[in-house]
């Protein structure tokens, strides 16, 4: 299994419970912020777990553009394989399928998962150590 650090193995999780797979906002829980919290993000990003989509308003917002077109981020379908979760067959991926240029249909739609019972003991051990702190 990939290796991710606990606040990214939190964020992945709080996006695939998601309709839209968003990973902002960020779970309470998480204990990063600022600079951490971007850090751990940016290497979702760059490991191809999460990817950037235009956003509709009244969704959080990465980053905008000059043009004022807003960005919003989701986890992909390697974001979350990364943690157990898979997409049943049958099913086309939003990746494949998704409007890229029409923000209205640039999020993903409800995709049906499943998670390992090894991963969900694995994320109740995470949440409830980012609990105690």
């Amino acid at each position: 299994m990939t290796r991710l650090s606990d606040t990214q193995s939190v964020i992945l999780s709080a996006a695939a419970t998601r309709a839209n797979r968003a990973l902002l906002p960020v779970p309470g829980s998480v204990q990063a912020k600022g600079r951490v919290l971007e850090r751990s993000v940016r290497a979702l990003l760059r490991r191809g777990f999460a990817e950037e989509r235009p956003t509709r308003r009244g969704n959080e917002v990465w980053r905008k553009q000059e043009d004022g077109r807003a960005f919003g981020l989701v986890a992909t379908a390697k974001g979350l394989a990364a943690i157990g979760i898979e997409e049943l067959e049958g099913r086309q991926s939003s990746d494949a399928n998704a409007d890229h240029g029409n923000p209205a249909t640039a999020l993903m739609s409800p995709t049906t998962v499943t998670i390992s019972p090894g991963r969900i003991a694995r994320l109740r051990k995470v949440i409830a150590h980012s609990r105690r702190q």
